[in-house]
């Protein structure tokens, strides 16, 4: 006898094949959505894409320790006023990388990091999307900027 004659919740039921593969098949369908829908998001997507000519430091940086980076731990995020910005990550956070009226620096630490170089442009590391708040400009992905 099948269970579905000798169990009471299921007596009388009668599983269609068709039915069975079209309930699977939409099983299948909302659980990838819902997977697909948590996949994970980027912190900082400009190192989500190879580095190009662009993201190459400038001969500004020629005096400035830059050893621990390699061409693929440098994005250029943009420029602001005349500021050429960078997004440079090591092993022990990030970076962002300032090049403005002839010299360079940049400040290492973690998302909230605020630096601030020579001319007076103040840049803060954020996660993407920056989103610009009031008094602040976003660059790129990760950083915002104000003077």
């Amino acid at each position: 006898m099948p269970i579905s004659e000798r169990h009471p919740v299921l007596r009388g039921m009668r599983r269609d094949r068709r039915t069975g593969r079209v309930t699977s098949v939409i099983t299948l369908l909302i659980l990838g959505l819902t997977v697909a829908g948590c996949a994970e998001v980027s912190e900082f997507p400009a190192f989500d894409r190879a580095p190009t000519a662009v993201d190459k430091l400038p001969s500004t940086f020629d005096n400035v320790e830059t050893s621990q980076f390699d061409a693929d731990d440098i994005r250029f995020a943009g420029r602001y006023k005349g500021t050429d910005l960078y997004l440079m990550r090591q092993e022990t956070g990030m970076c962002i990388g300032v090049s403005e009226d002839g010299t360079a620096a940049y400040g290492c630490g973690d998302i909230g990091l605020e630096f601030t170089h020579g001319g007076g442009v103040e840049a803060q590391l954020v996660y993407a999307p920056a989103i610009a708040t009031e008094g602040w400009t976003t660059i790129g992905d990760n950083i915002r900027v104000r003077d």
